[in-house]
């Protein structure tokens, strides 16, 4: 057990030299932050979580963690310690957590209990995070489209650092690497045991120098060495195929993803004239973002009606609604999805697929149904921010996402896409949530698979070959399980 810290602590320290330079410099200001972070934490979980956890038994192992971690470093408990510890309330483990910190302010320490207090929120449920300050920014440069790195979205699948998304335009793009790729290593150190945001910290750097990438895919390994740089996130790319379909490929939902996706289309619905066939939207890969940029791509083909509702029961949710006007009049809008289509994705597929305006083709997607509310700590005299799950997303027929995802109306069939798929629902435990929360049911009732080769995208063949009523080289049939 201490080993597992051991190595999650050493990278996350890594990462974050100069963040905790700052904080020995200034010992008892730290750790009075640190106190106020930790007790303030336990509190607003314990008072706010949907999933009501029982904060006291997550504060006591947090408390032990920094123990078994630090046992060299003068954290271990003592006796009096422990029989506070024992006799449990938050009350007394907030005062453990406090003795223990102010009994050795150090670097080490500060790493040690900033990574207990991410374990301890993870244990709540799988979308609870703590940020800290260096986290917070560098995913806020990431969601409003500013980053220097090499353009991964990274999460954990199977319990280990994979990547789930590649930022058209970036060095990831140019080098080999795949969404679906397990990461192993970064500049030849294991990172098996870290969280998303750890190994984001260790990928990112000064634009111009080198990451090695060590990775996992198909049963191999191998590395790849990509020179950081800094690169405008842009989420939208958007062309025509042929002269008759636009081709929108959504990377996320960060700010003005969805201005971006309505200038694209009537720039494109201009050139395109009467000609025009319909529209493919393509969110594989897409984590997610804001929920407004998502409410407002949907917006953009319906004419009104509910697109998504956020609480914690379809009773008791509130609905954002579409406006009136279709910005395609009614063509057919293809909306392409993979099992690591998450959140604001899912948002979309759903919205679109009960009001019947779309056809998704693709696999059931990543099932995070859940609504975070962000807590900023240094209110509350800590440091950091608390992503806290708060709420349920519902689509606009009262269904429930969570766990379970959207299923496309027409399955692509691909082995890679399958074994990936079959590995995300295999290796990711189920989150806690209300029995009476109703699930989307599978609508699957055909299959799109290859039957020629020509191309290197078959799953963007299908929805091209649906709007042109032409197969050539793909073939449509009635789904069959398997």
């Amino acid at each position: 057990m201490a080993t597992t810290k051991l190595s999650l602590v050493k990278i996350f320290a890594v990462a974050a030299t100069a963040f905790y330079t700052a904080t020995v410099a200034a010992p008892a200001f730290a750790d009075a932050r640190l106190n106020a972070t930790f007790r303030s934490i336990l509190t607003l979980a314990q008072n706010n979580a949907i999933t009501r956890p029982d904060m006291t038994m997550l504060g006591r192992q947090a408390v032990n963690d920094i123990a078994d971690f630090s046992a060299t470093d003068s954290l271990s408990l003592t006796t009096d310690e422990a029989a506070r510890l024992r006799r449990g309330g938050l009350d007394n483990i907030n005062a453990v957590f406090a003795s223990m910190t102010a009994r050795a302010p150090s670097a080490q320490s500060q790493t040690a209990a900033e990574a207990a207090i991410k374990s301890m929120v993870k244990k709540i449920d799988r979308f609870s995070t703590y940020y800290t300050a260096a986290d917070y920014q560098a995913i806020e440069r990431l969601k409003s489209g500013m980053v220097a790195g090499i353009g991964v979205e990274i999460d954990i699948l199977g319990n280990r650092p994979a990547i789930v998304g590649i930022i058209a335009g970036s060095p990831a793009a140019a080098s080999g690497l795949r969404s679906g790729d397990i990461i192993h290593s970064i500049n030849d150190a294991p990172v098996n045991t870290a969280t998303a945001e750890e190994v984001g910290a260790l990928i990112r750097g000064n634009p111009g120098t080198p990451v090695k990438i060590g990775i996992e895919r198909a049963g191999g390994t191998q590395s790849v060495e990509i020179i950081r740089a800094r690169f405008r996130n842009s989420p939208v790319k958007s062309r025509l195929i042929g002269n008759d379909i636009i081709y929108i490929d959504l990377a996320s939902f960060s700010k003005g993803a969805a201005a971006d996706v309505r200038n694209a289309i009537n720039a494109l619905k201009k050139q395109a004239g009467p000609r025009l066939r319909g529209i493919i939207l393509d969110e594989r890969g897409n984590p997610g973002g804001f929920i407004e940029e998502a409410h407002a791509i949907a917006d953009l083909f319906l004419n009104g009606g509910p697109t998504v509702s956020t609480g914690p029961s379809p009773r008791q949710a509130t609905a954002m609604n579409a406006t009136p006007g279709d910005i395609l009049n009614g063509l057919p809008v293809y909306v392409l999805t993979s099992p690591t289509s998450k959140s604001g994705a899912e948002l979309v597929a759903a919205a679109l697929q009960e009001h019947r305006r779309a056809v998704i083709i693709g696999t059931q997607t990543y099932g995070k149904g859940s609504v975070q509310g962000i807590h900023n700590l240094g209110q509350y005299g800590g440091s950091g921010t608390l992503h806290l799950t708060k709420a349920y997303y519902f689509t606009p027929g009262g269904k429930s996402l969570h766990n379970t995802g959207v299923f496309p109306d027409i399955e692509y069939r691909d082995p890679a896409i399958r074994a990936l798929a079959l590995q995300l629902r295999r290796d990711t435990p189920p989150d806690p949530m209300p029995r009476f929360l109703h699930t989307i049911a599978s609508v699957t009732k055909s299959l799109c698979e290859p039957t020629a080769r020509g191309t290197e995208d078959y799953h963007l063949a299908c929805a091209v070959e649906a709007l042109r009523n032409k197969e050539s080289l793909t073939r449509t049939r009635p789904y069959t399980p398997g």
